[in-house]
């Protein structure tokens, strides 16, 4: 992993090359934010609640994590 990379990962809390994902504590706390998109106008948001588009003002969803698909993150 290039060290520019690593070094914005780490500020993210996200994982480096010295901890995985299947590394870390299973305890840890669901993420605030999820993936919301507009069927409408097609753009997708991170948020942590939303409910319509910024854009044009439809209706957004919510886009399922992989733990609500039931995907393991092996298969990636």
């Amino acid at each position: 992993m290039s060290r520019r990379l690593n070094t914005w990962l780490s500020r993210l809390g996200g994982p480096t090359q010295a901890e995985t994902p299947s590394s870390r504590d299973d305890s840890e706390d669901e993420a605030t934010t999820a993936l919301f998109s507009c069927p409408a106008c097609e753009a997708t948001y991170i948020s942590e609640e939303m409910d319509a588009c910024s854009k044009c003002g439809e209706s957004v969803s919510q886009i399922p994590t992989k733990r609500e698909l039931a995907l393991s993150t092996s298969q990636i």
